[in-house]
């Protein structure tokens, strides 16, 4: 099944942490959701900037943001969701590193 196109969120960074919002604005899994959130930081460096993209799946921000919200804890989306309720939800770049400049994934979403 060739996709002509994904749905992508991005989230913008001048610092170390990334607001998502991510289990306020997808109370349950059902919603309608991004395939993809990519996350851009640019840092000031003493040579200019450096800018760094993080490619991740709904499911593996997902996951990432339950890991920032309750370390450790093995939780359903609902009971993650129910849990952060109030406030905003954010990662840092530590907890989605692993994820950097991961583009193919978006390729090989609408080539299948």
């Amino acid at each position: 099944m060739n996709r002509l196109s994904a749905v992508v969120e991005v989230k913008a960074s001048q610092k170390k942490t990334f607001v998502t919002g991510l289990y306020q604005k997808y109370r349950t899994q059902e919603m309608p959701r991004p395939d993809f959130w990519v996350l851009y930081c640019v840092e000031k460096t003493d040579a200019g900037f450096c800018e760094r993209f993080f490619v991740l799946t709904h499911q593996e921000m997902t996951e990432a943001q339950g890991e920032r919200n309750c370390p450790g804890e093995k939780l359903s989306y609902a009971e993650r969701a129910e849990r952060v309720r109030s406030g905003v939800d954010n990662v840092r770049i530590s907890d989605v590193e692993r994820y950097e400049d991961q583009w193919d994934k978006i390729v090989v979403y609408c080539d299948c």
